[in-house]
């Protein structure tokens, strides 16, 4: 707001006082200095600079009293007006506690009930948390603000057709599902420890990968209706520029089939690290040092996709040719990474924290002596399905074709 009045010679006044930083004040003392007197001095407090401090400070006074003011100790909540307390007499009546009788069933229908009612439960809850809204609607008007502004390609005019909209926006939102998947995989997984009930919820009849796979259907939940919204959104651009040809197939093949595997795989990777760490910031900042790490060995020249986390061959998307055969290569990555993805969830059920026994020594023990042969076996075939997969891709892309990122 205060740039937009600064551009104006006759709101400098106000554009300065409104600016609670103190930026467009200091700008506009500074704005004639050489660059020597902008290294050696030191903005005066005077003129705009000295009434932007004045009235912050006064405003900030102001709430303080106010917050000081209407402040209690009571569990009342906050009113403006004084309410009287109205004391009701309540009539104890005693009756004889009646207990129903219980017939506990330990079979798979009721591991599936079990299932279902932790995904809704866990989904509402990332539904419905303001800091899930307020991503989603940061990355919704982001999205909006950068495709629709750019309607041009080498200064001419186009349609905003979807195979150039629609990747322009999942690069665009890409950000905020590293957020999400991030910060929310160890909200599930810490949930119940971070309400102090995990010693109730762990006496609890229910399994170790119940729990955990309810957690990772809900977080794929929340990655599917957040492709939704950027498939409105995209319709919405569309339709704001008069353009009604939404090409739907398109835009769900290109989210749900190319882009939504690499985040599934980011998903089971965080999965495993808080299983494995057992300490939500320290897991936050490992999944964090992992992307960062990605990047950094691109950097350096260590461009095999073999070993970056997640990562798939680009491709180009076109009116004319649609994917192209680029897919064929994107879906064998996507397989590799998947089997790796579902070896780290294997043992991220083995690690799951039940109990109190948190040190990791202690930790291994029970999860050797939860490996049972059946899970060995399925550990087995996983681990040599993506073997032959990687295999397969080195073998194509290095020994039969030199290597291009």
């Amino acid at each position: 707001l205060s740039d937009t009045l600064v551009s104006d010679i006759d709101n400098k006044l106000i554009a300065s006082i409104l600016d609670p930083i103190g930026l467009s004040a200091s700008s506009e003392i500074t704005k004639f200095w050489t660059p020597a007197q902008r290294n050696e001095l030191i903005v005066p407090l005077e003129c705009y600079f000295l009434f932007n401090r004045l009235f912050w400070v006064g405003i900030g006074i102001l709430i303080f009293m106010i917050g000081y003011k209407l402040f209690s100790f009571s569990a009342q909540p906050i009113s403006i007006g004084k309410k009287k307390l109205i004391e009701k007499k309540y009539d104890i009546i005693l009756h004889r506690l009646q207990l129903p009788k219980t017939h506990p069933a330990f079979n798979f229908s009721n591991s599936l009930n079990q299932f279902w009612s932790i995904v809704r439960f866990e989904a509402k809850l990332i539904f419905r948390s303001p800091m899930f809204i307020i991503i989603v609607l940061l990355g919704i008007f982001n999205v909006f603000t950068n495709i629709a502004g750019d309607t041009s390609m080498y200064g001419i005019s186009t349609y905003p057709v979807t195979v150039k909209i629609i990747k322009a926006a999942a690069q665009t939102f890409s950000l905020f599902f590293i957020i999400i998947i991030t910060f929310y995989t160890g909200e599930l997984v810490w949930r119940e420890r971070n309400h102090k009930i995990n010693q109730i919820a762990d006496a609890l009849p229910i399994k170790n990968y119940t729990l955990m796979l309810s957690k990772f259907l809900a977080m794929l939940m929340v990655m599917i209706v957040l492709n939704l919204m950027i498939i409105l959104t995209c319709i919405g651009i569309q339709v704001t520029s008069g353009y009604t040809n939404f090409e739907l197939g398109i835009s769900f093949k290109y989210l749900f089939l190319e882009g939504l595997p690499g985040y599934v795989f980011l998903i089971m990777f965080a999965f495993f690290i808080h299983a494995l760490v057992n300490n939500k910031f320290l897991g936050h900042a490992i999944v964090i040092l992992s992307y960062i790490i990605n990047i950094a060995m691109v950097t350096n020249g260590f461009e095999h996709l073999l070993y970056l986390l997640g990562e798939t061959p680009s491709f180009t998307l076109s009116d004319m040719n649609g994917f192209g055969h680029f897919m064929k290569a994107v879906h064998w990555y996507q397989l590799y990474w998947i089997l790796i993805g579902l070896m780290l969830m294997l043992i991220a059920g083995q690690l799951w924290v039940r109990g109190t026994d948190f040190n990791l020594k202690s930790r291994l023990i029970i999860a050797k002596n939860r490996f049972t042969t059946q899970s060995k076996m399925v550990l087995t075939i996983l681990l040599l399905l993506s073997l032959a997969c990687g295999s397969f891709i080195y073998y194509n892309t290095t020994t039969l074709n030199s290597y291009l990122p």
